[in-house]
Formats: structure tokens, C-alpha cells, sequence
């Protein structure tokens, strides 16, 4: 037996609950944290099914996009309940949580959740985490690639740097990984590349995506 992993996010409900006690509208595929339900499945059916389409694979698997949906649902959750929200954003969040929309992107930072028996739980909303991401050219004429960000705001930063240096480029960007900056986005973002093909370069003049070099370097 082991310590629940996310145990600490739902301290004041018994670990005995399931789907924090609202069966109707969560599910917990997982055991680990409720996500919505038949609007959720249906999103991740899409999401994998356009995926498989463009790649030819589901990056990071269903498994990945279950996730992706429970961090989701736990910043409309903390979006919510926290202190000092806007009315827009819980009204945002509300909608989200009851019919699996995505309008609201949560505010920055760490926010403090009231919950109930007056506890007080601090999350961060996950904006400080880095970013792995894909960047496709619309127009066929690049291949794809798969690059990084520390944090949420120099993702957005780095969509503008690309568009920026190649005017002509009509660039999609996905979002296809998180992790802690440092050697463990550099990880994920090796395990991307290698997926993809790797790059394309001397070395591997047939590589699958338009990066010149690995992030790790090979042996």
C-alpha cells in the first residue's frame, strides 16, 4: 500500500470519496484525480483522433491527454473557489466544470482555494511549469518542430519569435508536454524529437522535423 499521490489536493474530503462525491458529472479513470465525464471523453476522443491524423501517433498517448484534462479541471476548480477571482473568470469556470468547455484559462500564478471546514489549500495553477511544444506550418512548406519554454508567458513569447523570423510562415502551435524547467523539460523535449524523427541535419539529412540539433546530445 501506498500514500495516495494527490492527497494532499483533496484534504478535506475522506480518501474513501470517489469523484470528490459528484458521481454525475466526474469520472476518476485513473484513481489518481476526477476529470469530467462524457464531454471529457469526447474532447480527448478529438484531440487523440486529429493527433493520430497529423502525426500518425497520439503524442504522450491517451494517458497524456487524460491528464492534460485533469489539470484542466482542477484550474476551473481553483478558479472558482479562490480568493480575489474576477466574477467573469468563476462564471467562466463554472461553465467549464458543468459542461466541459475550455473558456477559462485561470489567472497566473499561486492562488489560495477556500474549501470546505474552512480549509485552505495553496496550488499553483501550473503557469510556472515549462512547456514542451509543436509548431506546424499550415502551408506545408516547413516541417514541423518541437521546441520549449520555461513558463506559460515565454511560451507565448516564443510563438511571436517564430512568426517574427519567418513572416511568410502561417504557424499552428500545440502544446504537447510539461515539465519542471532544466533537465527534465530538456528530457521530454529529446523524447519529442526522437518521436518526431529527430532533426534534421548533417548527421540526418532525412530527419522528420526542421530542428537542427537534439537537446541531449547523443551517444
Amino acid at each position: 500500500m501506498r500514500v495516495e499521490p494527490l492527497a494532499d489536493m483533496y484534504a478535506p474530503y475522506s480518501p474513501y470519496n470517489y469523484c470528490l462525491n459528484n458521481p454525475v458529472l466526474l469520472i476518476d479513470p485513473d484513481g489518481r484525480s476526477p476529470i469530467r465525464g462524457v464531454i471529457t471523453i469526447g474532447r480527448i476522443g478529438v484531440r487523440a483522433f486529429k493527433m493520430h491524423r497529423r502525426y500518425g501517433k497520439i503524442e504522450g498517448g491517451v494517458k497524456g491527454l487524460i491528464k492534460a484534462e485533469g489539470r484542466s479541471f482542477m484550474r476551473d476548480v481553483k478558479t472558482l473557489f479562490g480568493k480575489g477571482i474576477k466574477l467573469g473568470n468563476r462564471l467562466e469556470a463554472l461553465v467549464d466544470v458543468v459542461i466541459g468547455t475550455d473558456l477559462n484559462k485561470g489567472p497566473a500564478g499561486t492562488i489560495e482555494v477556500e474549501l470546505p471546514e474552512g480549509q485552505i489549500l495553496k496550488s499553483d495553477t501550473g503557469d510556472d511549469e515549462g512547456v514542451i511544444y509543436r509548431r506546424t506550418d499550415k502551408t506545408g512548406k516547413e516541417k514541423d518542430y518541437v521546441g520549449q519554454a520555461k513558463n506559460k508567458e515565454r511560451y507565448k513569447e516564443r510563438q511571436k519569435e517564430h512568426q517574427r523570423a519567418n513572416k511568410d510562415a502561417d504557424y499552428e502551435f500545440t502544446e504537447i508536454d510539461r515539465g519542471t524547467p532544466g533537465k527534465d523539460l530538456d528530457m521530454k523535449e529529446q523524447k519529442h524529437i526522437d518521436a518526431g524523427g529527430g532533426p534534421t541535419n548533417k548527421s540526418n539529412p532525412n530527419g522528420g522535423l526542421s530542428n537542427k540539433k537534439n537537446v541531449i546530445k547523443k551517444q
